[in-house]
């Protein structure tokens, strides 16, 4: 049974490396299968992108201002008259052509040939037109405009502005393409269209036409001209499954007011359910929000079946048939000058034990949970060193009975930390280190024993160092316990429990660590440079020095032999294993120094600030301290930016030897641990970490993480787990463009336990000559819960998405 534990435990230790590595490199993800479509991805791209607004002359000039190579001025009608290229500015606002004339008096004017007329929220150009500045009206012919960055591109025939937000354009034709070579690969026409920016636009009729080619009409239709948030109907969700039948989800959006948000959603699966979500969510302050939702579900439609969802493990296979589901998230923290205190929020909760596995809403619990928990914690600082906290924990478990599960209502704790300068100034940096918590916890569920436990738990450390040789430090922690039962019976034997017990028990240690390193110069056509400096991401990166590091290791528990049989069981806390414990290992890395690159910090060379006058060499330098001087003077206010470090290889091995275990039946010494991480440069990625059972010479346990790219786009990401007895399975998405314009992405996850793929996605993604449409085909199949679909999702750059999933 210890060795299930520590195998099972050894899953946390693969997680822990694959994160290592996949904390650079994004792990398989069956939601996306393509990188465009990560919140990573689309972050960047939204950082990177730049809207340039081209004016000529100043349209921020107050009065007016007319400017014309050949100009006249009529006094008598206050009016100028210019050709040759005319600006007119007046009061932030601008209209330049070709020629024209403008009153001074009525600020009115037309300009004929090449007209652009700016404001602060759109531009029009037009071929000719009519103007007033001061209201902000006017009529243009064979126009077109923006509504907003990279937005709408709408033209007509005409185009009236009638106010400063209100607009009517006749024969119109609307598209969010931007295709350099003037290609509309969409559009929609409409022989008349009115247009409120900051609201709606409204076309009668509208016609949708792909490459100029009609394929869909409707006599009305309206669309947001606006990027803030307006109360009215999202985009549905319409689609077919296998298991539900025919899929139809509506949104209504009601914007309360800028900071709170109210989503209804109605939804129907034909062969399965039907019902309603309602969202809330309100941001108070920078230290304050809320986001709930909750979601019911009427299941009459599927009568008594499971329709493929399998129930092995669970503890209780039914559902209900009216269901409830539903999430609460909160926080709050007091200002800065009030007492310092905070609070969190995070509950959940379901009807039925196969809610999550049937209800895809991860915010309540995802398909694979094996219990979903509720917490709610407050917590407050008191003074310098001490914290006090609140707190309340209640779990639902689906693979066991939840009647039996403790809950914590509540628990009160006390921690605190100081350090004590007991032994003077020392040059071996000798000091006490306390620290400990108190907990009074009351434990409480419908069947068995219950009740209350008192916990003291201080601890004592004396850190330690000589000179750069070795550091380290001794502890000791103690603890006492309490325990106080209101319900005596244990449901594992049908015996009872005295009502009143305690323990008290204490552990004691050392840690030791050392290291030794070196620093290499690297030479520029050494294959190392080569490879950190692969692709066109990398080329930039220069690799200048690397420091290799060699780090062993070793730390001692000592744990008395203690009775605790008679203890109530409520947690890990009531069983402390004996154990007289020696780790030991060491932990080997490759840490890169990298040249400070104009290129990649977007710098030009030409106008970057010169470097001192001085020479210096790196040859020597045997340490990140010395090296540090050569780039900080103390003596100056200018620092010398350095270049990138980053780590490229890290290998580590390590194992435990219990002494208390030397004469029993069990193993003294673990399995052999050993961890290897790459990751040379963008392109490449690799976390592995495993267990060795040196008795039977095989993996106990073992997880590989690896991601494959190149510039073209082709991407490969994918995690092994192994877990003997437990587990064996492989996930991963691949991604490769066919060509420019389409590309296909796969999720896939194999369980070699049971011989099968027990999920996966397909999808071919075709994309426009300018990116303003996308279409994804896809298939997707699951074994648990047992069901397929087909996918046909239309992405309009603009309008959202429209299709079928």
């Amino acid at each position: 049974m210890l060795r299930k534990l520590i195998s099972l435990g050894a899953v946390f230790s693969i997680c822990c490396i694959s994160m290592d590595v996949n904390g650079q490199v994004e792990p398989p993800s069956y939601k996306k299968l393509f990188k465009e479509d990560t919140k990573e991805f689309k972050s960047q791209q939204l950082d990177e992108a730049k809207v340039i607004l081209r004016r000529d002359g100043d349209a921020a000039v107050q009065g007016t201002y007319f400017k014309a190579p050949q100009l006249e001025f009529f006094q008598e009608r206050d009016e100028f008259v210019g050709t040759g290229g005319v600006i007119i500015s007046y009061e932030g606002n601008q209209i330049q052509g070709d020629s024209g004339k403008f009153n001074t008096k009525t600020k009115q004017g037309e300009i004929a040939g090449n007209l652009i007329f700016s404001t602060s929220d759109a531009e029009i150009s037009a071929s000719s037109g009519w103007f007033d500045l001061e209201k902000e009206v006017g009529n243009f012919n064979q126009a077109k405009f923006i509504v907003e960055p990279d937005g709408y591109l709408i033209e007509g025939s005409t185009i009236e502005k009638k106010s400063e937000f209100d607009y009517e354009v006749t024969d119109a034709e609307m598209t969010t393409c931007h295709c350099v070579n003037g290609t509309v690969p969409w559009s929609m026409s409409s022989s008349s269209l009115d247009i409120t920016m900051g609201g709606y636009a409204k076309a009668r009729p509208m016609i949708f036409k792909c490459n100029d080619f009609p394929v869909f009409y409707t006599p009305y239709f309206f669309f947001p001209a606006k990027v803030e948030r307006a109360s009215g109907l999202l985009l549905p969700e319409i689609g077919y499954s296998g298991k539900n039948g025919f899929l139809y989800s509506q949104p209504v959006f009601a914007n309360i007011n800028e900071k709170t948000d109210l989503i209804f959603t109605s939804f129907i699966e034909t062969l399965s359910r039907q019902g309603m979500a309602a969202q809330y969510t309100q941001k108070f302050s920078i230290r304050s929000s809320i986001d709930a939702k909750v979601l019911f579900s009427d299941e009459s439609r599927r009568g008594d079946s499971l329709r493929g969802s399998q129930t092995e493990g669970l503890f209780d296979p039914t559902f209900d048939q009216n269901r409830w589901g539903g999430y609460l998230k909160q926080y709050w923290r007091a200002k800065p000058n009030d007492f310092p205190l905070s609070m969190v929020v995070d509950g959940r909760y379901v009807s039925d034990d196969l809610f999550v596995r049937e209800i895809n809403e991860d915010s309540i619990g995802a398909q694979e949970d094996r219990f979903i928990t509720s917490r709610t914690a407050l917590r407050a600082s008191l003074g310098d060193y001490f914290n006090a906290e609140l707190a309340s924990e209640y779990s639902q478990t689906f693979y066991s009975d939840s009647d039996l599960t403790f809950q914590r209502l509540p628990e009160l704790s006390l921690d605190g930390y100081r350090s004590w300068r007991v032994f003077g100034t020392n040059p071996y940096g000798l000091k006490l280190v306390s620290s400990g918590t108190t907990t009074a916890t009351s434990f409480a569920r419908k069947e068995g024993y219950e009740g209350d436990r008192f916990d003291i738990n201080p601890k004592f450390k004396i850190p330690f160092y000589y000179m750069n040789i070795v550091n380290g430090d001794l502890n000791f922690s103690a603890r006492k316990t309490w325990y106080s039962l209101s319900d005596r019976l244990d449901p594992a034997n049908g015996s009872e429990l005295e009502a009143d017990t305690d323990r008290g028990i204490y552990d004691i240690g050392y840690n030791l660590n050392t290291g030794v390193e070196r620093v290499y110069d690297i030479d520029p056509d050494s294959w190392l440079v080569k490879v950190t400096s692969a692709g066109a991401r990398n080329q930039y990166d220069k690799l200048l020095r690397v420091k290799h590091t060699v780090e062993p290791f070793i730390e001692y528990n000592y744990t008395p032999e203690k009775d605790q049989n008679t203890l109530p069981l409520f947690d890990s806390t009531d069983r402390i294993r004996a154990r007289s414990l020696y780790t030991y290992g060491v932990k080997s890395r490759l840490i890169g120094r990298f040249a400070d690159s104009p290129q990649k910090k977007g710098v030009i060379e030409e106008l970057a600030a010169e470097e001192n006058p001085f020479e210096f060499g790196l040859a020597g330098l045997q340490n990140d301290e010395q090296y540090d001087k050569v780039f900080f003077d103390e003596n100056t206010s200018v620092r010398r930016i350095r270049g990138e470090k980053r780590e490229l290889v890290s290998v580590n091995v390590r194992q435990s030897y219990d002494d208390m275990l030397s004469d029993s039946s069990q193993r003294a010494f673990s399995d052999v641990g050993a961890g290897l991480n790459l990751y040379p440069n963008d392109y490449v990625g690799l976390g592995f970490d495993s267990n060795y059972d040196y008795e039977d010479h095989q993996f106990s346990s073992w997880g590989l993480g690896l991601k494959l790219e190149d510039d073209r786009g082709d991407q490969l990401r994918t995690r092994v787990s192994y877990i003997e007895d437990a587990l064996s399975q492989v996930d991963g998405n691949l991604e490769i463009p066919i060509v420019d314009r389409f590309k296909i992405g796969y999720y896939g996850r194999y369980d070699e336990r049971q011989g099968e793929i027990v999920e996966n996605r397909l999808a071919f993604r075709i994309l426009s000559s300018c990116d303003c449409w996308k279409l994804d085909l896809g298939y997707k199949n699951k074994v648990n819960p047992s069901d397929h679909s087909f996918t046909l999702l239309l992405t309009l750059k603009g309008l959202g998405d429209i299709g079928q999933s």
